[in-house]
């Protein structure tokens, strides 16, 4: 069963928290969500609302999807459906995956602007190539012009598929980056649960979205951590969840090590190694842990801390990226256009002097 995006997993968990705020039956709720959404989102909600007449609760229902949706977000509810606190859950949730999924549409149009510039570049370079060269030819002084290997073969006037590869070149540009965009954020299990998190290693050529990727992972974990707490979820199980689900995969590692700790009785002190691969703030309020109701409100804050240098820096990237991008790219156009254009103004000259 294949796993549904992001977008799909905020649209519905929203549709179930406003049913269930509004005391609406689940089952009947969702059928008429599902005619009102479409593709895989109608589906699984028709899916659920079948299970739920058969007599599963909301919880059971969504397990019975498997990996096709996020464990942490399954233990979630389960755990909401146990202390009769689901609403809160399921916006908790929600406020959660917004956080990622802003963060990502914040990158996307930093990324947007290079595209089009490379595509401007490029219809430049044929309209160079293909009519500024060529109106040199009848002066016969193509062996003056040093810029004639830029005159490609398939762009010469005569040829009858030139237009068609001045078109389809930025197409297929355009057609790789979206589906490279849409690949880093097709699935939502695992450590992709965190979208923002699982294209980690193909956005590393952007200075600081590496930063941007481990605050938004970070705070990710600190948030759902939060969550479980809320939900009276052990820490045994609330640690492994909430790092697996975040993308950081030291401190998920670290975790399962702390979750084991806990269980036999020994202080999370006992493993200062596994602690350090725990984000900082988190950290610090687990030691800091003078109950479940002072933990919430300090894993809060160390969410609160990291998503907002993480959008602070994510916006500087918005900002400045464009800029170095038109800088670099716009300005090294501009300069093989001008080179395009002065070199056989040049050689022509040259040549008039000699006559």
């Amino acid at each position: 069963m294949k796993s549904i995006t992001l977008e799909q997993l905020i649209t519905l968990n929203r549709e179930i928290s406003a049913l269930a705020a509004a005391g609406v039956p689940l089952p009947e709720g969702l059928m008429r969500v599902a005619d009102d959404l479409s593709g895989r989102t109608s589906a699984l909600s028709r899916r659920l609302a079948e299970r739920m007449e058969s007599g599963q609760d909301l919880a059971a229902a969504l397990d019975a999807e498997g990996d096709s949706l996020p464990q942490s977000y399954r233990a979630l509810v389960d755990a909401g459906c146990r202390s009769g606190r689901l609403t809160s859950a399921l916006e908790g949730y929600t406020q959660a995956v917004e956080r990622l999924a802003e963060l990502r549409h914040v990158v996307g149009l930093a990324l947007l602007y290079p595209v089009l510039l490379l595509v401007t570049t490029w219809i430049f370079f044929v309209f160079a190539s293909s009519v500024i060269l060529p109106s040199f030819d009848w002066l016969e002084i193509g062996d003056q012009i040093w810029v004639e290997p830029l005159r490609f073969a398939a762009l010469r006037p005569g040829h009858g598929r030139r237009w068609v590869l001045a078109v389809m070149v930025p197409l297929v540009l355009i057609t790789a980056v979206w589906i490279w965009w849409r690949s880093m954020s097709a699935s939502t299990s695992a450590s992709a649960e965190a979208s923002v998190a699982g294209p980690r290693k193909r956005l590393d050529w952007i200075p600081g979205i590496t930063q941007v990727i481990r605050l938004s992972c970070q705070a990710n974990f600190a948030y759902l951590l939060r969550l479980f707490v809320d939900q009276q979820i052990p820490l045994t199980e609330a640690l492994p969840l909430a790092a697996s689900a975040s993308g950081l995969t030291d401190a998920a590692r670290a975790s399962r090590k702390l979750a084991g700790q806990i269980a036999t009785g020994q202080s999370l002190r006992a493993n200062p190694q596994a602690l350090r691969e725990l984000p900082p703030l988190v950290r610090l309020a687990l030691l800091t842990n003078r109950g479940p109701a002072a933990l919430a409100i300090s894993l809060q804050r160390a969410a609160d801390s990291y998503y907002d240098r993480a959008a602070s820096l994510a916006g500087g990237i918005a900002f400045y990226l464009p800029i170095a991008a038109t800088t670099l790219v716009g300005g090294t156009s501009v300069g093989i256009y001008a080179v395009l254009l002065l070199q056989p103004y040049v050689a022509t000259l040259q040549h008039v002097l000699s006559w």
